[in-house]
């Protein structure tokens, strides 16, 4: 399991209904900096080489190397000492079906490097659902490698911050040459995951690479394949995460994580709101998860919705609200209910909607109420079909169906 994705990820965010400038500065500041511990001194660091890739679902150039560096050869770069080198690591909540063994294999790390990162686990053969364990991706060999990044898009490059070209790692991240050296400056590996994408029995790497220029934040999923050499050589890349700024309503805002598809295919779970907040919360956004399989050329979706947006035409509801006032049993106060109705006015049946009532705090739920308390559900709406929903509050009407948003006319 991907351990940024939506039951993994740290809980706080931007609610969707925040003004433009609000939102768009939360989203900037979604991305959360990279956490770092001492690297053990029996651990060795590897020092190896990647290169990244270009847009999504475009054919990849051929792949590219860097040259293998050593130890000091690059300022600011490969660690001078196991002993002083911090190493990125992020969280993983464990759920069912989790062990150390499949989180080892998951990762590329061993169990005794996971162990030696997590002293509450005792017992390697027990981890329990809602247990946090430390995952230090910094140890991998990848992520002590020379990386050449891809340049990234004006509006990033221009703010300066960002690395690109040959860049050196040192425990999962890394810094511009004359950058601060403070993680605002920072470029670093956020999750990984191995994945054999071409089918010859050798895994390849899957990693998240994210950066912080300033403010804001760019990420986005790279594979790379393993050289007999020890380096790296890229494979292509997956998806891009968008600058907020963009203002696309069809943007990737933020990469929350990865994980493993069927058959060598590549699960990436991406939202259209920049904030942390894990995604099955309807009000801060839209939540998807996108497939994606190499063809031989480049990484192509396979399964998922495509836009975060309901295409035009292919739903037709129609939507009205009405409130009124009722009296608290027992106490004898008044709060006020609002009822949205949704008729589907088009001309097949509608499975999976979910309504919302947008504000700082959303009203919650009166009924009939989804996984969530502040999200009613109606699960299926035949042609022609009306069907109403409650909550206890004001706010404007937001629809989602399926994990795409409809979009209200007028």
């Amino acid at each position: 399991m991907s351990t940024i994705r939506h039951s993994l990820v740290q809980r706080s965010g931007l609610p969707h209904v925040l003004v433009l400038a609000v939102g768009v500065l939360l989203a900037a500041c979604g991305s959360t900096a990279p956490t770092s511990v001492e690297s053990p001194s029996s651990q060795p660091v590897a020092s190896s080489t990647l290169a990244p890739s270009v847009v999504p679902d475009r054919p990849t150039a051929t792949p590219t190397t860097a040259p293998v560096q050593t130890p000091g050869a690059t300022e600011a770069a490969t660690p001078t000492s196991t002993a002083s080198a911090h190493v990125v690591t992020t969280t993983h909540v464990v759920v069912a079906g989790d062990t150390l063994s499949g989180l080892a294999e998951r990762t590329g790390l061993s169990i005794e490097q996971l162990l030696a990162a997590n002293p509450q686990v005792t017992d390697r053969s027990l981890i329990r659902v809602g247990d946090r364990l430390t995952i230090p991706i910094g140890l991998l060999p990848i992520a002590s490698a020379t990386l050449v990044l891809p340049p990234l898009p004006v509006e990033i490059a221009g703010l300066g911050g960002c690395a690109q070209g040959a860049v050196a790692f040192n425990g999962g991240s890394a810094f511009p040459r004359g950058a601060s050296r403070d993680w605002w400056d920072s470029t670093w590996i956020e999750d990984v995951v191995r994945v054999d994408v071409d089918h010859d029995g050798t895994t390849e790497i899957v990693a998240i690479i994210m950066c912080q220029p300033t403010q804001g934040s760019e990420g986005q999923v790279l594979v790379f394949r393993p050289r007999p050499d020890g380096g790296f050589e890229t494979i292509g890349s997956v998806v891009r995460q968008a600058w907020p700024s963009a203002m696309d309503r069809e943007a990737i805002w933020r990469v929350f994580g990865i994980d493993r598809g069927p058959g060598g295919q590549i699960r990436v779970h991406v939202g259209d709101y920049g904030s942390t907040l894990p995604g099955p919360y309807l009000i801060y956004g839209t939540y998807q998860t996108r497939t994606y399989g190499w063809n031989g050329r480049a990484f192509v979706q396979t399964a998922g919705s495509r836009t975060f947006l309901v295409p035009a035409g292919a739903v037709k509801l129609t939507i009205t609200k009405s409130r009124a006032s009722e009296t608290t049993p027992g106490n004898g106060s008044g709060h006020t209910v609002v009822t949205v109705t949704i008729r589907n006015d088009g001309t097949t049946a509608v499975d999976d909607v979910s309504v919302f009532l947008g504000q700082d705090s959303p009203p919650v739920c009166l009924g009939p109420r989804g996984d969530e308390d502040h999200v009613c559900t109606v699960r299926h709406l035949e042609r022609g079909a009306t069907a109403s929903v409650r909550f206890g509050g004001e706010g404007s009407v937001e629809v989602r169906i399926g994990d795409q948003k409809y979009v209200i006319e007028g």
